[in-house]
């Protein structure tokens, strides 16, 4: 625009010179046709930045809608089967999606509310739904290979968690948070370093917790053999989720943890 601008003033210019008729005639036509041509362009410029944004928009819009429907469902399942006040509720990605929880804690009240495939910001984005309205004792949370396998940083992982945490403890101060570290895996074994760099900081993240109310569990010695390899006979065949030998070995880390959370105290009202 500033260019058509320019234009005009050197027409204008060129109109108040004492030159011949004849030059300055075709000098101004040509100014103005090239006038017309810049801001043909600008225009056009101009609309295609426009519907490039708008374009990038509605991309980051429907991301931020893509579990409405998973959401939706699970919520529809709550209010059909209520957990009691004071249940263990497990909150996560696949990894908790696939974990039969009733069949690892049979004398515990427990309900699962894992989408698969989402992320710790996803998880954040839902405790007011999924988690608040059923005020649990206790919530596991699971999440976090999938957000480093995305390009986030363990930084990221670290604050989601610490605003998943944080809008939890705001309404059910007394609600204990059991933190599963970020799994090692043979499909994801090239982000061991970033996961273990997101469990040093989930791992700080639940010590500064007041009143013992995060607990971090790292999973990662319980899965790697003596070569410090994942094991392969707790994963299936994709490489990436547990199999029930690899549940059974979750199950019997936390169970003491949610055991003991869930004998001590009452829930919020």
């Amino acid at each position: 625009m500033n260019h058509c601008s320019n234009v005009l003033n050197e027409i204008a210019d060129i109109s108040s010179r004492p030159k011949r008729a004849t030059y300055t005639t075709g000098r101004i036509v040509a100014m103005a046709a090239a006038f017309l041509v810049v801001c043909a362009c600008f225009s056009a410029s101009h609309c295609l930045v426009s519907t490039a944004s708008a374009a990038a928009a509605e991309p980051a819009a429907a991301n931020a809608n893509r579990w409405e429907q998973s959401v939706a469902k699970l919520e529809e399942g709550l209010r059909a089967n209520p957990p009691p006040k004071g249940a263990v509720l497990f909150l996560g990605s696949s990894s908790i999606v696939g974990w039969n929880v009733k069949k690892s804690f049979p004398d515990l009240p427990t309900v699962n509310c894992g989408f698969g495939g989402s992320q710790m910001a996803d998880a954040a984005r839902y405790v007011d739904r999924l988690v608040v309205p059923w005020k649990p004792r206790i919530v596991v949370v699971y999440s976090g290979d999938n957000d480093l396998k995305a390009g986030k940083s363990p930084e990221q992982v670290r604050d989601d968690f610490v605003t998943l945490a944080e809008k939890v403890h705001a309404q059910l101060p007394q609600t204990k948070i059991v933190l599963i570290g970020v799994k090692p895996s043979i499909a994801r074994w090239s982000l061991i370093e970033k996961i273990r760099a997101t469990n040093r900081l989930l791992a700080a993240a639940a010590a500064q917790a007041p009143q013992n109310r995060i607990v971090f569990v790292d999973v990662e010695p319980l899965m790697l053999d003596a070569a410090g390899r994942p094991r392969a006979e707790i994963f299936k065949d994709d490489g990436l989720h547990l199999n029930a030998e690899g549940y059974a070995l979750w199950a019997k880390k936390i169970a003491p943890l949610i055991e003991a959370k869930a004998s001590a105290g009452t829930p919020d009202k």
